[in-house]
C-alpha cells in the first residue's frame, strides 16, 4: 500500500492487510477494542462490556492469558443464551473476537462483524461505518510510511511537563486534555505539523493514539 492509498483509504481491510507482519500485536488489540466500542449501544449484558475492558488491558500487558479467556468465557455464556443473529448476540460476539488470541485476526474479525451488527440494528449500509474504522486504524498506527520522530527534548521540557501530561492522559483516558498536550509541546519546541494537528483534532481519542504512543514509547 502506498502513503496516498493509506490516508485516502476509506474502509480498514485493505489497511489491515499491508500491516499485516509489521503493526505490533498491541496496536491491533487496541483497534480492534476501538471498533467495538463503537457499537456499545448494542450490547445488553455487562459481559460484554466487561471483556472490552479486560481485552484492552490485555493489550497493555496488565492481565494474562487466563484471565482474559475468563473473560471471554463468561460472554460467550451470555451469547449462548441469545437469540441467533440478533444486535445483542452478534455485538457480543464482536467483543469476544476482540479477546481471540491473534491480535491481527482479532482485528480483522472485528471490523466486518461490528458492521453486520449495526445493519442488524438498522443502521444503513452506506459504508459510514467502514470509513470510520479506517480513521480509527490512522489514529492508532498514524502513517507507518512516514513515521513521526520523537525528540528527547520534548520529554525534558520544562521538567518533564509533557511527559508528565501524557502519562495522565493515558492512565486516566482523559483524551479531552489532548488539545492542551500539543500546546505545550509547541511550546517545547515541536514543529511536526502532522503531530500538532493531531493532538487538536476534534473527536473521540483512545488508547493507542499514535502521538501517545510515540511520547510514552509505546509500539
Amino acid at each position: 500500500m502506498t502513503e496516498p492509498e493509506w490516508l485516502s483509504a476509506i474502509e480498514p481491510e485493505s489497511m489491515l492487510l499491508s500491516l499485516r507482519g509489521k503493526a505490533s500485536n498491541r496496536k491491533l488489540r487496541l483497534f480492534a477494542v476501538a471498533c467495538c466500542r463503537r457499537i456499545a449501544p448494542l450490547f445488553t449484558d455487562e459481559r460484554s462490556r466487561a471483556v472490552l475492558k479486560v481485552a484492552e488491558n490485555y493489550a497493555d500487558g496488565l492481565v494474562g492469558d487466563k484471565t482474559l479467556a475468563r473473560a471471554a468465557g463468561r460472554n460467550y455464556e451470555f451469547i449462548r443464551g441469545e437469540p441467533v443473529h440478533t444486535p445483542a448476540r452478534v455485538a457480543a460476539a464482536v467483543a469476544n473476537a476482540s479477546a481471540g488470541p491473534s491480535a491481527w485476526a482479532a482485528a480483522w474479525n472485528v471490523v466486518s462483524e461490528s458492521r453486520r451488527a449495526l445493519q442488524l440494528a438498522g443502521a444503513k449500509k452506506d459504508g459510514g461505518e467502514a470509513r470510520a474504522q479506517a480513521e480509527l486504524l490512522r489514529h492508532v498506527l498514524g502513517n507507518p510510511m512516514r513515521p513521526a520522530v520523537l525528540s528527547p527534548a520534548w520529554l525534558v521540557w520544562n521538567g518533564g511537563t509533557v511527559l508528565k501530561m501524557a502519562h495522565t492522559i493515558y492512565n486516566e483516558r482523559s483524551f479531552d486534555s489532548l488539545p492542551i498536550l500539543g500546546d505545550a509541546l509547541a511550546e517545547a519546541g515541536c514543529t511536526d505539523t502532522t503531530l500538532l494537528d493531531h493532538c487538536r483534532e476534534p473527536g473521540d481519542h483512545l488508547r493507542g493514539c499514535w502521538v501517545l504512543d510515540l511520547l510514552l514509547c509505546k509500539g
